[in-house]
């Protein structure tokens, strides 16, 4: 849906990559990973580096910036993310 692999994602030195900036951010919004434990999973960011990333994504849905591609993309992803997995809902049924 994404057109975007787990490589790209991941890799290391992907720091203008939309998908990868957004991945940061919703892992940070639905997780309980530490700044320091996103940044060892996204190839050894720092912290502060995670923060930012994570500060600007924050203001893109926010709108404290005009309409971007990445809130967009978050925005898309969360849509994703929120709906309800249908092999849970066919496990309780």
């Amino acid at each position: 849906e994404f057109n975007v692999t787990r490589e790209v994602i991941l890799r290391r030195g992907s720091y203008g990559s939309i998908h990868r900036r957004a991945a940061i951010y919703l892992c940070r919004q639905y997780t309980t990973w530490t700044m320091s434990s996103l940044g060892d999973f996204f190839g050894g960011i720092s912290t502060s580096g995670i923060n930012t990333v994570v500060r600007a994504c924050r203001s893109a849905v926010n709108g404290e910036t005009s309409r971007t591609p990445l809130a967009e993309t978050i925005g898309k992803m969360t849509a994703v993310l929120d709906q309800p997995n249908r092999q849970s809902e066919e496990a309780l049924q």
